[in-house]
Parts: C-alpha cells; sequence; structure tokens
C-alpha cells in the first residue's frame, strides 16, 4: 500500500496518497503542517467559572454583581446567558437585570429581595461552541425577621404562669439579636431572648400582646397580635334577708350580692348552713324551706364560676317563733360621761323565745334593723 498523508479540515480528517501529497506546493505543505500540530484544546468553546467563588452577601434592596471568567479559543463571546436557580433570566430587565460584557461578563441584580437569593450561573458562546459554568455563585440577601407570637396557654387562671415566645418564621439570618414584646401599642420588655416566662400573672395582665424582632438585617416588622385571657375568682358576697325576721313556719328570701362577677362570670350561687350545703342556684335570690327552730344559723353565700369558689358572706339568722314578740317598745335613756349628758333612744324587745337580757339598739345603727322590722312587722305606727 503506498503511504499517504493526513490532512485537517474543520477538524474533519482527509486522507490524502503520496502522489498527491507530492503535488502540493511547498508553501501548501507547511500551512498543513501547522494545521497537523495545532492541538485540540487549543479550539475548544468556553471553560467558564463563576465569580466569586465564595458567592456575595447583600442587604436587602442593594444590589449584588456577579461575573464569571472563562478560557476559550478564539477568545470572542458572541453570546452570553444568566440563570438563577437553573431557569434562564431575561437579561436585561428594567430596574432589576443588567448585563455587561466589557472584560469579563458581568450581572447586576438591582434592588434585591429575598426571592432573589440562590445560586446563579452563566452560559457562553464563542465560534466553536458553548461552555456552561462549573460551579455556582450563590448571592446571600440578608433582610429582616418575619415573626410569631405565641402565648401558653392563652387562657390561664390568674396566680399561674405562662411563657410568651417570640418565633422567627422568615428571616436572613435565622437567628435574632434582640426581641421587643408590646401590650396594646405600648412596648413592654425588650430582651435577647426569644422567650420569657410570666410568673404569677393577674387579671391585669389580661390583653392584646405583639412582638418583633431584630437581626443582622435590622427590625422586622410587628406580629399578628394574640390575646391573653387571665381567668380569675368570683369577689366577695354579701348575703342578705329580703324579709327579715325569719319565723317558724315560714320561709326567708336570700339574696348574695356579688360586685365582682369574675372571668368567666359567675353562674352559680352556693348556698350553705354552719358549713353543710342547701343549694346550688343559677339565680342570685335563694328561699329557705320552711323554718323550724333548729333553721337558725350561720348563713352563708358565695359565687362560683370555672376558675373556683369566691369569698363566702355570711349572715347569721335567728329563727323566731310565731307569738314575738310580747313587748317592743320605743326607750329614751341617758347616758352621763363626766359633765356631758348623751340622749340615746332604742328599740327595747322582751320575749320568751331571746335571751333574757335587754335588747336595746341604737336606732342609727345599722344592726338595730332586725328589731327595727320586728316593730315595723307586729305594731302599728301607733304603737309604735
Amino acid at each position: 500500500m503506498q503511504g499517504v498523508g493526513l490532512a485537517m479540515h474543520n477538524m474533519n480528517f482527509h486522507f490524502l496518497c503520496r502522489r498527491e501529497w507530492e503535488h502540493l506546493q511547498m508553501k501548501d505543505r507547511r500551512n498543513l503542517g501547522i494545521i497537523l500540530g495545532l492541538r485540540k484544546k487549543d479550539v475548544d468553546p468556553p471553560a467558564v467559572v463563576m465569580q466569586p467563588t465564595g458567592g456575595v452577601i447583600v442587604n436587602e434592596s442593594d444590589s449584588a454583581i456577579i461575573y464569571c471568567t472563562y478560557e476559550a479559543n478564539p477568545f470572542n463571546v458572541t453570546d452570553v446567558q444568566w440563570f438563577h436557580e437553573g431557569e434562564l433570566l431575561a437579561v436585561p430587565t428594567a430596574g432589576k437585570y443588567e448585563s455587561t460584557s466589557q472584560g469579563y461578563p458581568t450581572l447586576t441584580v438591582r434592588n434585591v429581595q429575598k426571592e432573589n437569593r440562590g445560586m446563579y450561573s452563566c452560559a457562553l458562546s464563542n465560534a466553536v461552541g458553548r461552555g456552561n459554568a462549573s460551579n455556582y455563585a450563590e448571592v446571600n440577601v440578608l433582610f429582616p425577621p418575619r415573626v410569631e407570637a405565641t402565648i401558653s396557654p392563652e387562657d390561664v387562671k390568674e396566680g399561674n404562669s405562662i411563657s410568651l415566645f417570640c418565633d422567627i418564621i422568615e428571616g436572613n439570618p435565622q437567628n435574632l439579636l434582640r426581641v421587643r414584646w408590646f401590650k396594646e401599642e405600648e412596648l413592654l420588655h425588650e430582651t435577647t431572648e426569644r422567650e420569657i416566662v410570666w410568673v404569677g400573672v393577674t387579671r391585669n395582665s389580661s390583653g392584646i400582646y405583639s412582638c418583633e424582632g431584630e437581626n443582622a438585617a435590622g427590625w422586622g416588622e410587628r406580629s399578628e397580635e394574640k390575646e391573653l385571657i387571665v381567668n380569675y375568682l368570683p369577689g366577695p358576697a354579701y348575703l342578705t334577708e329580703l324579709d327579715s325576721p325569719a319565723i317558724k313556719g315560714e320561709t326567708s328570701s336570700l339574696q348574695c350580692i356579688v360586685e365582682e362577677p369574675g372571668l368567666p362570670p359567675a353562674s352559680v350561687y352556693r348556698w350553705e348552713r354552719d358549713g353543710e350545703l342547701l343549694a346550688t342556684t343559677s339565680s342570685e335570690n335563694y328561699t329557705t324551706d320552711v323554718h323550724r327552730v333548729n333553721s337558725k344559723g350561720n348563713y352563708s353565700c358565695a359565687a362560683v364560676n370555672e376558675v373556683g369558689v369566691g369569698p363566702k358572706g355570711y349572715e347569721y339568722i335567728p329563727v323566731y317563733d310565731q307569738n314575738l314578740p310580747q313587748e317592743i317598745s320605743w326607750r329614751r335613756r341617758e347616758r352621763k360621761r363626766g359633765k356631758n349628758t348623751r340622749t340615746l333612744w332604742g328599740w327595747l324587745v322582751r320575749n320568751k323565745a331571746l335571751p333574757k337580757e335587754k335588747w336595746e339598739k341604737n336606732k342609727e345603727n345599722d344592726s338595730s334593723r332586725t328589731v327595727q322590722k320586728i316593730a315595723e312587722r307586729f305594731f302599728s305606727p301607733a304603737q309604735r
């Protein structure tokens, strides 16, 4: 077989017979030798590296600049494409993306927002072909935190403890440097902790709470509001007889007056005599059973809600026989103290059912109301 010569044209190989090789002019032979001496890597498409390799860190609303370096032969780049998280970007975009090709291709991302964070890459083309970046440039966008306020528990009994949490939902970086707590619109507390424990809450602690957090990018917006409800006992009760005195063979109407109903409001009233339960009612009024002689005693009432039983109110209620009184009169007496003489008026009552000693009450004293009512019930104005 005759020898052959080897020529390369447009990256394709052609075989030449010896005779054709010999007929080539010397100049052509030299050019062909140069072509044959070229190495394949000298005509590769661009080999691209994203810069900066460590990425960039910017605050929200600032600009981020990245670029890509490359090696290629020919070095002239005919096309540049930019990608964010693998998606082709529309470059240029007014007010957002700008690209320049002077020197190495450069991408400027203006008014960076948190959605612009992530991995960026580029693809470059020359006359030989296209080259994709071998790495990514990360754009790390710092932005203030978005937080959520949590109160645990949201319904609590007075005197118990609660925990207030200010949890970060979104933000970069994720760690909170400071936290502010607000009650309604008033700054309540500033701390470096996400959680604070409130020991022994009171009814005055009830209200609307919110928080805001700060990270390296600054203070974020206020969280949504959360309501704290502190439940507490009803207030002290005051027991009163509506139709005193209590008479054997009859009933009495009692009323339980509670100025502070508690939270949630009292829905039940508890009635006792000498510590023993008589009844529970949904009303503040209670009618006793028919009185007997042993019905007398210390009566009490208290308001009840979901928290518990409020302070009791007491009233001693004597029970009188039906034939009372045997004698009752309005008397005057004088009391001397030194040179001064004081005139006292009061009711004087005598009855077998009462103790042997006389009952004498000052008319202006509230404690005389039982005796006065006896007089009003059994005597006409003329007799009084």
